[in-house]
């Protein structure tokens, strides 16, 4: 198949752009890498993984934002390499998260709502979570694992049951 991308997504000569877009939250935060690294799971050259923090620095573990490195607005933009990739990283970081939190299965939801660029939550969904704070509420249950920027040992553990894979990734 033949790469595709949008017109808004492409440099000169029709070319995938790899810049960020000013303005982008999600391009913000690749450019803020010291801060960025903090959290990270996984990197290859079209992916990154990084646990979901709160505005208070605080997030449930387990739950993982899975963002494109390029600017991309929507999923029918991303080439089919990249679409071939966010489908094998969304399954190693699932089976990572069953394997590292006991999670019974995971969650994956995106929105792209107030911020048109490509990213995945991908959260693990625990054996005891109450009925109430299934799906889109999980993050609200008072006592789920909750961690800061320090919770290392959950990102090591994480990062060895992903492996080497999916492709070629940054070093942390």
């Amino acid at each position: 198949m033949r790469e595709r991308a949008r017109a808004t997504d492409c440099g000169p000569n029709g070319r995938v752009s790899t810049s960020s877009s000013p303005g982008c939250l999600f391009c913000q935060r690749m450019e803020s890498r010291k801060e960025l690294d903090e959290r990270t799971v996984y990197e290859d050259e079209f992916f990154h993984v990084a646990h979901q923090t709160t505005e208070e620095e605080r997030t449930v573990l387990g739950i993982l934002l899975v963002q494109a490195i390029r600017h991309v607005s929507d999923l029918g933009s991303l080439t089919d390499a990249e679409a071939a990739r966010l489908g094998t990283v969304i399954s190693t970081v699932s089976r990572a998260l069953q394997q590292c939190t006991g999670a019974a299965w995971t969650y994956c939801f995106g929105f792209t709502e107030s911020y048109r660029h490509v990213h995945l939550v991908v959260a693990a969904r625990y054996p005891d979570l109450p009925s109430q704070y299934v799906r889109l509420a999980l993050a609200d249950w008072p006592q789920a694992p909750r961690g800061g920027r320090g919770e290392v040992a959950e990102r090591r553990r994480l990062r060895q049951a992903i492996g080497n894979r999916p492709g070629p990734r940054r070093a942390f």
